[in-house]
Formats: C-alpha cells, structure tokens, sequence
C-alpha cells in the first residue's frame, strides 16, 4: 500500500466522485509498484469514506477514523476489538498514526484485512486475526 496526497472530493459521503477518487488513487499506486493506496490530505490527514475505515492499533488500542456518517463496518470492527480486549478510541487518523501504528486494519463489507506494508514499512497482523474471529462470532450470533 502507498500513502499519496491526494484528497477525496465531498469528504465522508460516499458518493460516486470518492468512490473513483480512491480509483485513481489505486491506479496510481499500482504504476509506482503498490497494490493499493490510502490518500492523505493537505494537513496529513487521512481520507477515506464511512465504507471503507481504516483502523490503527498502538498497544491495546484500536483507533478508528472519526466519520459524520454512520458505518456498519467501523461499528463491528470496534465492537470486535471491545470484546478482545482492546480500547477503542476515534480520532482524525493521520499519517503520523500511520508510522507509530504497530498494526494497520482497512475494513469493507468483506469485513476487515491487515496492511503487511505501507510505503514499505512492514507491520504485524496479530490483533487483525483476533478481531475477525471476533467478528465472525458476532456475526455468526445474528444467525
């Protein structure tokens, strides 16, 4: 995964214009050599929408990207991580949060994945698989 400056129009509404914004993004990634991409803002910050969350873990705790929308996949992820024992804070996530993180955690409807490198930095997916196991049993609860 690549880090680019690039901003996604219309915030956290997810709206066609974010949707291929992120597009481009991934395209560019892919021609640099990267699978993927997670834009960053003029201030550092991180953009992306309500859909598709992205979840920083320091220690025992999950930080999770502040929204004006309500999301279904940031909701279960730090419903999971609660139940395994990690705090969960909100908060603007940044690219400094992106460096000091010990893990990264992208969500989507498919539920969520680790990030094994972002701009070549290595990072562990320990906490990833015990809060998707967390998850499936949520999930599997519903049933």
């Amino acid at each position: 995964i690549a880090t680019l400056p690039m901003s996604n129009p219309l915030g956290d509404y997810p709206t066609s214009a974010s949707i291929e914004a992120q597009a481009l993004a991934n395209a560019i990634a892919r021609r640099r050599g990267y699978h993927s991409a997670i834009m960053i803002g003029p201030k550092g910050e991180i953009k992306s929408d309500s859909a598709n969350p992205i979840f920083t873990i320091k220690g025992y705790t999950l930080y999770s990207q502040t929204s004006n929308l309500a999301s279904v996949e940031r909701t279960l992820v730090e419903r999971a991580a609660m139940k395994v024992g990690y705090g969960v804070q909100r908060m603007q996530l940044s690219a400094l949060e992106l460096e000091s993180a010990d893990e990264v955690l992208l969500g989507s409807y498919q539920g969520i994945s680790p990030a094994a490198h972002i701009d070549n930095r290595p990072y562990m997916s320990i906490a990833a698989e015990r809060i998707a196991a967390a998850m499936e049993q949520i999930y599997n609860s519903k049933k």
